[in-house]
């Protein structure tokens, strides 16, 4: 079963520091990382895709509980899988009601949950009473906690009571991504182009538009050193102007920095309808009936080295349960 709870949509605040999706480290990001998100259909498809088609950063708490014997998961009996069904996915929408919030419905409810950029992930409590180790795969989620065994979402020990974790598991890792989470700066790839403009010797970008955004971006961080400090307080501060002047070669650079995040959209996109969470056994013995490391058995030891005495632990009804908090936009209806 899942059970769910959506706090007020809030804004995401950046953070320097952005989580490592390989390990359990955190990283600066480098400075040669420049670049907003440019978001839209590739070129020559018509869809396009801007910032005002997007809903603020919503958050919603569910929980997701995997309950029955060892033997129960194994056989089917038991589900070790669980998919959100639709009267609680319709809760990961933007609630618009103004009164009773609580049962809303219909046109209160606003959001694409097929088109969702997820924002970060965290799991805040889990519990685990399965006599082996239980890890939980999300599709859609990297996996982020690694062990001999694989890669999950989350790992917990055979026995585990309940235990506040409150650890990222997913979080936005390129500066691309980051920029774009805060300020959700969109543009299709011909937008972009539109926005710049190379004439003999130079080029201008326009005012406002991703590039300047990016320009400004890379300025105050001291990566164009070859333009002076004169031109950069001129760009930095245009005033009324519609356009500022830049080398060409910075102007190809910003275009670049652009151009693959534009065109990688899809990829970024998390359709919460399909989402899956799944438990499986996490100490490297693929059957959920299996003998092998079983916590606090004796079935196999020095004491019944044959096996002979009945496994009560792998008939004994058990729980697994994590309860994790999704940030996320989502497009509109």
């Amino acid at each position: 079963m899942a059970y769910y709870q959506q706090e007020e949509p809030e804004y995401y605040e950046e953070d320097e520091y952005a989580y490592d999706d390989a390990g359990d480290e955190y990283y600066y990001e480098d400075e040669e990382d420049i670049g907003a998100l440019a978001i839209g259909a590739k070129e020559g498809e018509g869809e396009h895709l801007t910032s005002n088609m997007f809903k603020k950063v919503q958050t919603t708490r569910f929980t997701v509980m995997i309950q029955g014997s060892p033997e129960d998961l194994e056989s089917g009996a038991a589900l070790k899988t669980y998919k959100l069904g639709p009267e609680i996915m319709k809760h990961f929408k933007q609630n618009m009601a103004k009164i009773n919030r609580d049962i809303a419905s219909g046109d209160e409810l606003k959001g694409d949950l097929k088109r969702v950029i997820p924002l970060h992930l965290e799991v805040e409590d889990v519990t685990n009473s399965y006599p082996f180790q239980m890890g939980l795969r999300v599709n859609g989620i990297v996996p982020t906690t690694l062990t001999k065994f694989g890669r999950y979402v989350v790992s917990v020990p055979a026995d585990t009571p309940f235990t506040v974790m409150e650890r990222a598991v997913f979080e936005p890792k390129h500066i691309v991504d980051q920029y774009m989470y805060k300020d959700s700066q969109m543009a299709s790839i011909n937008d972009i182009r539109a926005a710049v403009d190379h004439k003999d010797g130079y080029s201008t970008i326009a005012v406002p538009s991703l590039p300047f955004e990016v320009l400004c971006l890379n300025i105050e961080r001291g990566n164009f050193p070859n333009i002076s400090e004169e031109a950069a307080m001129d760009i930095l501060e245009p005033g009324r102007r519609r356009l500022v002047e830049v080398p060409t070669e910075i102007a190809k650079t910003i275009e670049e920095s652009l151009k693959k995040p534009c065109e990688n959209i899809e990829r970024r996109f998390m359709n919460l309808e399909n989402l899956v969470c799944e438990a499986v056994r996490a100490d490297g013995q693929e059957s959920f009936a299996s003998f092998q490391n079983l916590h606090n058995e004796i079935v196999g030891s020095d004491v019944d080295p044959d096996r002979t005495l009945p496994s009560y632990r792998l008939s004994k009804n058990c729980q697994f349960v994590v309860t994790m908090r999704l940030k996320y936009k989502l497009l509109e209806n």
